[in-house]
């Protein structure tokens, strides 16, 4: 029972002295757990092995880099600000949805 205790005691001191490793690693996997930064950190990471692998990515990135500021960013301002805007939005929304479900076979009443 006691080399159990020593043991374990033995175990959780290694894992102290593997976990302290170098602060590049404890910084990355900090990054990785918290689940706001996982996204952008992964996309960064995805993005450095593209360029690194000695794909181009630099124009695509500013094609959709004005993509997102000529048209997202006004459209969104549009439907925030303008219940016109929002009721066109809608309405085109229905007719879509009402297409797309009389083409699955579903139809409305």
């Amino acid at each position: 029972m006691d080399s159990d205790v020593i043991r374990g005691k033995r175990l959780c001191h290694q894992s102290s002295v593997t976990d302290q490793g170098s602060e590049s690693t404890n910084i990355f996997h900090s990054l990785m757990n918290s689940s706001s930064l996982r996204l952008p950190v992964s996309v960064i990471v995805i993005a450095l092995g593209f360029y690194f692998v000695n794909i181009r990515l630099y124009p695509i990135i500013l094609d959709v880099i004005d993509v997102f500021r000529w048209c997202f960013i006004p459209v969104t301002t549009l439907y925030l600000t303008s219940p016109r805007f929002r009721a066109v939005v809608g309405l085109l929304h229905s007719i879509c949805l009402d297409v797309s479900l009389e083409g699955k076979g579903v139809h409305s009443s």
